[in-house]
């Protein structure tokens, strides 16, 4: 079965029984198609599964939660990679700033967060916020990841690479 049949099949499941499955776990279980489309290329699908976890989690969490900034930044990075870079950047600034809001300006997943809105900045041809983006980032994780984890090296190479 390739990837793509996996993803229908998981949809088709999850359309007939999402009514009835708890709203934690289909948010969970669209948030994992999500992650698996845009993992195999196909970001306009990803956003799709995306938007409908942020929709729920809106209605059943109210506008400004953690959650609801996972699912706008989930989004974010699904509308970037498929071209839609000025929703995207709109997107990322509204879920980092609801991070911060609802989870402190220190937390960890800023720094991952700011490395997508880096690459989608430099996507746009934005090319000195993106360094900037990615140099803070690079601060941000080098503090909550340590110096040798594999995303922090990623933003080191790109920081290194514009030099």
């Amino acid at each position: 079965m390739t990837v793509a049949a996996a993803i229908d099949s998981a949809a088709a499941w999850l359309d007939r029984d999402l009514a009835a499955a708890p709203a934690a776990h289909a948010e969970h279980a669209l948030t994992g198609l999500g992650h698996i489309a845009r993992a195999d290329g196909r970001p306009s699908e990803a956003a799709g599964h995306y938007r409908e976890v942020l929709e729920r989690r809106r209605r059943s969490l109210g506008a400004v939660h953690p959650e609801v900034a996972n699912a706008i930044i989930n989004l974010a990075g699904a509308l970037g990679q498929d071209g839609q870079v000025d929703a995207s950047l709109r997107l990322f600034d509204e879920g980092l700033e609801m991070r911060r809001v609802t989870q402190g300006v220190d937390h960890a997943e800023i720094g991952v967060d700011l490395v997508g809105l880096g690459d989608t900045q430099r996507m746009a041809g934005h090319s000195v916020a993106a360094m900037r983006t990615y140099r803070e980032a690079l601060q941000r994780l080098r503090r909550t990841h340590g110096a040798e984890h594999p995303l922090t090296r990623e933003v080191a190479g790109k920081l290194n690479h514009e030099r």
